[in-house]
């Protein structure tokens, strides 16, 4: 077993690799990760109560 000392040591000695980026329709897009921000031009809810913030998107396949 390895320590965390000793992890963290082996996790930052390894080389960052920057992911490309790539155009996808939405329906790919399910479990991705984003690589710019969405920005809504109406706020949902429009006061400030979500516990989360998130993104719902209606699709039709």
């Amino acid at each position: 077993m390895v320590s965390f000392k000793e992890a963290l040591k082996i996790h930052s000695s390894i080389p960052l690799k920057p992911l490309e980026i790539e155009v996808i329709s939405l329906f790919e897009s399910i479990g991705r990760i984003l690589a710019e921000d969405i920005i809504c031009i109406h706020a949902l809810p429009k006061f400030n109560q979500s516990a989360m913030d998130g993104y719902g998107f209606k699709c039709r396949i």
